[in-house]
This record gives C-alpha cells, sequence and structure tokens, in this order.
C-alpha cells in the first residue's frame, strides 16, 4: 500500500471519518497561492463527481472569489504543489482542513453537503462532549458573491476556542 494512502487512512481513523479516495487521475481545485508558501493551507471537500475529487485547496485567510481563483490540478502534481496536503485527500466529502507548520485542524461540515444536523445544536454539542470530549459545528454566516463564508467553533470541555475562516 502506497504511504500516502497508509497516511490517510491515518487522518480518517483519527477523525472518525470515512475513508473516500482521491484517485491519481481526478482533478481538484487549488488556488496559486498556495505554490508561494502562503500559510494557513485551507481545504474542502465537495462531493465527487465528473472526474473530479472535489477538493478545493487554498492559502491566506480568505479564499478568493473571483472565476478563476481555483485551478484544475490532477491529484498526482499535488507534490509539486504542497505536498503536505495529501494526507488529507482521504477525508470524505463534507470535510475541511487547515495546516499551518505543526497546527492541524480537521472537522466535519454539513454546509457543505446541504445538510441539517439530526438534533438541535445544544443536544448535539452535549453529546459530543459525552462521546469524544469535543464538539465542533458550523454556521453559515453570509454568502460572498456565491461562496459561502463559514464559521466554526470547536468546544474542548470547558475551553472554547473560536476561529473564523
Amino acid at each position: 500500500m502506497k504511504k500516502c494512502i497508509k497516511e490517510q487512512l491515518r487522518i480518517c481513523e483519527k477523525y472518525e471519518a470515512e475513508y473516500v479516495e482521491s484517485p491519481d487521475n481526478f482533478k481538484l481545485g487549488i488556488a496559486q497561492n498556495v505554490k508561494s508558501g502562503t500559510v494557513p493551507i485551507n481545504g474542502l471537500r465537495m462531493p465527487v463527481e465528473n472526474g473530479t475529487t472535489g477538493w478545493y485547496i487554498w492559502a491566506g485567510e480568505e479564499m478568493g472569489t473571483e472565476e478563476d481563483f481555483f485551478l484544475p490540478l490532477h491529484v498526482q502534481h499535488i507534490d509539486e504543489w504542497a505536498p503536505e496536503i495529501k494526507k488529507y485527500l482521504g477525508l470524505p466529502p463534507g470535510w475541511r482542513f487547515l495546516i499551518d507548520g505543526d497546527y492541524e485542524d480537521v472537522w466535519y461540515d454539513p454546509n457543505l453537503l446541504n445538510e441539517e444536523l439530526e438534533e438541535d445544536s445544544d443536544a448535539w454539542e452535549e453529546n459530543m462532549l459525552q462521546e469524544h470530549g469535543w464538539y465542533m459545528h458550523s454556521i453559515l454566516a453570509e454568502d460572498i458573491d456565491g461562496i459561502h463564508a463559514n464559521y466554526h467553533t470547536h468546544g474542548l470541555k470547558d475551553n472554547f476556542n473560536h476561529q473564523d475562516l
């Protein structure tokens, strides 16, 4: 088994996510700024369709709104752009990541799949705290030129960290 697939499986196991392959001959959308060394690097995965992985990758605090912000790139060429993201490409649609050096944030975002939480958010957060010792939820903040800005919140028992993406 290729080393990168083993790393992808470890990431999926760590975050209790199903593994969904990103085949080398499929494309992802990637922003030119990823090559520049700008951080953090962000990724989100939409549903797989028509020879694309569903992945959109960009660097920096904000995702661009320009029509040509994302360039198509075959997965097999990701090492030339950002080899450090390869291990996240096995996460399934609906998942996001943000990395900056040793910092790693990985979470499920139901907004990417237009899903609603099955229970109210307070009950869901309490359930996640009891089962896993943490919770995360996404809130649709605004729609900017057809691109949704999402905010996520991670709760770690009594320590709450808010960060907007």
